[in-house]
């Protein structure tokens, strides 16, 4: 597997690394009603990172939008962000919000990032290091600058533009419920279904125990889409990004987010539950 996913033992052989930065990305709730695995717990000198803070756009009308180079530089700096740091990014879900910080700074730049599979729960397992949840001081001296990969994320319009073009196949990775439009959204306002001649892979299909499934079994998901371009969506950009890291592991296509995800599709569409 590529070195977008690292495994326990990998991790506790680069402990002593001084390059060695360690993001604790952990949501304080989820539309996907997962529950927090020891949520008191953190592995030791990890960073407490609060993505919609700190990696989002404020004051966005969409929940998760990507962050400015200016944010994200900020937050590089704050964490001590160099070109010979080493991130390894969890959450205490398993794998969950960890696959949308690991996209961000790819698609910024800093390519050496990988999500800890199996999470926080995984490393108790293995018997890590951890320390109740408090917030270190941040070194603040990154140097690391960020530049956009305008081929990694995908805007609304360009994915308007594809229902005519079919450059690209969108995949969900929504409930099947509510990619079909048979189960409502989470933003109640908003009609569940789904962006013309895309299709579903949710998100919980390529994950077992909180990590993701072996290499064959994601090989056999993603078969079907062989030479595609892909662009993953999902409600609004988090669980799409689970989809991003498991095709990285099996397969080479280009592939992108759509950052808006459902949320803006609907909204832009009007696609809004009648009062």
């Amino acid at each position: 597997m590529k070195n977008s996913l690292i495994s326990e033992k990998e991790l506790k052989d680069l402990w002593e690394d001084p390059n060695l930065v360690i993001l604790d990305v952990s949501p304080t709730s989820n539309i996907a009603m997962l529950t927090a695995s020891h949520p008191e717990l953190m592995i030791k000198d990890a960073f407490l990172v609060n993505i919609k803070e700190e990696l989002s756009t404020a004051n966005s009308p969409f929940p998760n939008t990507f962050p400015s180079k200016e944010v994200f530089d900020a937050f590089s700096k704050s964490i001590g962000l160099n070109d010979d740091s080493i991130v390894v990014v969890y959450d205490n879900l398993g794998i969950y919000s960890s696959p949308r910080v690991w996209w961000i700074m790819k698609t910024m730049g800093f390519q050496n990032v990988s999500v800890l599979n199996g999470g926080l729960s995984s490393w108790i397992e293995a018997k890590g290091e951890t320390e109740h949840r408090t917030q270190r001081t941040r070194p603040g001296n990154g140097l690391f600058s960020g530049i956009l990969n305008r081929d990694s994320i995908k805007y609304y319009d360009q994915v308007l533009d594809d229902i005519e073009t079919s450059s690209f196949k969108v995949v969900d990775a929504r409930s099947a419920g509510r990619f079909k439009g048979e189960s409502s959204e989470p933003r109640n306002h908003l009609k569940s279904g789904s962006i013309k001649n895309s299709e579903n892979i949710p998100f919980k299909e390529v994950l077992i125990n909180g990590k993701l499934k072996s290499e064959q079994e994601l090989k056999n998901i993603f078969k079907p889409y062989a030479n595609q371009d892909l662009v993953f969506s999902c409600g609004s950009g988090m669980t799409a990004c689970i989809l991003r890291l498991a095709a990285d592991q099996v397969i080479d296509n280009p592939m992108s987010v759509y950052d808006g995800s459902w949320t803006e599709w609907a909204e832009k569409q009007k696609l809004l539950v009648d009062e």
